[in-house]
C-alpha cells in the first residue's frame, strides 16, 4: 500500500507537459494551420527529420534530434 501513494504521491508531484499541438508541428516543420495531419503525414516529417539530426550521421544536431523525437511522441500520443 505504501508503495502505490508513493507512487501515486510522485505522479502528482510531476510538472505539466510544457509542449503543445503547434509547437510539435513546428520542430517537424509541418504547417500548423490548414487540414489535419494524419498519423503518416508525421511519421514521415518525423523520420525525414531524424535521419538529418540524428548524432552518429551529425554529433552537431543532438539538441534538434532530441526535440524532433520529443516532438513525434507527443504528436503520436494525441
Amino acid at each position: 500500500m505504501r508503495d502505490v501513494l508513493t507512487t501515486w504521491k510522485m505522479e502528482l508531484e510531476k510538472e505539466p507537459c510544457k509542449l503543445n499541438r503547434s509547437a510539435c508541428l513546428e520542430t517537424l516543420q509541418l504547417p500548423t494551420d490548414g487540414p489535419e495531419l494524419t498519423q503518416a503525414q508525421i511519421r514521415k516529417a518525423y523520420f525525414k527529420l531524424a535521419a538529418v539530426y540524428h548524432p552518429d550521421k551529425n554529433p552537431n544536431g543532438r539538441e534538434m534530434f532530441e526535440a524532433i523525437q520529443k516532438a513525434y511522441d507527443f504528436l503520436a500520443s494525441n
